[in-house]
């Protein structure tokens, strides 16, 4: 499948950890509560955003997946980006936004 023929947007977010955790918090301070039924699963959707799902990874492997086009962004940690960043896709670093 070519990912240009998706219709679907993905976002990933980290799968554990303490960053998992605060960007959950910040999609649902910011009004996008990720509806997850089964903590196992490694998908889920928010509901305010139809046409997105989410998908659970881990950290290093978000930004593997924004470099090749196999999710359209992700929420991770800088040091991920660092040392995963590579060539490939050009990304968009915000700053830390640490749970607060």
């Amino acid at each position: 499948m070519n990912f240009s023929d998706r219709s679907e947007i993905r976002l990933a977010l980290p799968s554990k950890g303490r960053l998992a955790r605060e960007a959950l918090d910040l999609l649902a301070r910011a009004g996008l509560p990720v509806y997850k039924p089964n903590p196992r699963q490694l998908r889920a959707d928010i509901p305010a955003l139809p046409g997105l799902t989410v998908l659970f990874q881990r950290a290093g492997d978000i930004v593997v997946g924004v470099r090749s086009g196999s999710v359209d962004f992700g929420i991770t940690g800088w040091d991920m980006v660092a040392e995963r960043g590579g060539a490939g896709r050009p990304g968009c670093v915000l700053p830390s936004f640490r749970g607060r």
